[in-house]
C-alpha cells in the first residue's frame, strides 16, 4: 500500500494519482497541503475510496481554498473555480472534500469497505488548536475525509510548532 503526500502542485499530483485506477487500488491515504485540482478536474477516487487529509491556508492566494481568498475577492471564476495568484482556476476546497466523501458513500452502498467506515461529528480536537487559527473538521460526517486550516499563506506554517525543519 502507498500513502501519498504533497504540497501545492505535489498535492495536486497526489490527489490525481489517488483518484484513478489502477494506482488508486494501492493508495491507503492522501495528505494534500495547499493543493486543489484545477477547476473542472475534481474527480473523487474510484472505484476505491481513499482517506484524505486536506490542509488549507485561509490566506493562500496561490491556491485559494475558497472565494474569499481568491484574487477576485468574494467572487468565483469560470467553472466556479477560485482564481489563484497566477490566474489559474482551482476547485474550491469544500467541493474537493465533498467529492472524496461521496466516494465513501458509494463504496458503502456497493459493499466495498463499508465495515471500516464510521460516521463522526464535525469537530476534531488537536494539540495545535488555536495556533494561528488552526482547526480541523470532518467533511460530510466522514471520519475518512478531514480538512484542516489556519491563518497563513501558501507555505506550511505548522513546521515551527511541530519542531520540523522549516522550508
Amino acid at each position: 500500500r502507498l500513502s501519498l503526500h504533497g504540497h501545492s502542485m505535489g498535492g495536486m499530483m497526489a490527489l490525481t494519482l489517488a483518484s484513478a485506477p489502477p494506482l488508486n487500488a494501492r493508495v491507503r491515504a492522501v495528505v494534500a497541503h495547499a493543493a486543489a485540482p484545477f477547476a473542472g478536474y475534481n474527480s473523487p477516487p474510484s472505484p476505491h475510496a481513499v482517506p484524505l487529509l486536506k490542509h488549507d491556508a485561509r490566506e493562500d492566494w496561490v491556491v485559494p481554498p475558497y472565494a474569499a481568498a481568491s484574487m477576485t475577492p468574494g467572487q468565483l471564476g469560470p467553472l466556479n473555480g477560485t482564481v489563484g495568484e497566477g490566474g489559474w482556476l482551482y476547485t474550491r476546497s469544500v467541493e474537493v472534500t465533498a467529492a472524496w466523501a461521496s466516494a465513501f458513500d458509494s463504496a458503502a452502498e456497493q459493499g466495498g469497505g463499508a465495515a471500516d467506515l464510521r460516521p463522526a461529528g464535525s469537530g476534531v480536537a488537536s494539540a495545535l488548536d488555536g495556533y494561528r487559527g488552526f482547526g480541523c473538521e470532518m467533511r460530510e460526517g466522514r471520519a475518512e475525509v478531514l480538512t484542516c486550516e489556519g491563518s497563513w499563506t501558501h507555505s506550511f506554517a505548522l513546521a515551527t510548532p511541530l519542531n520540523a525543519p522549516a522550508g
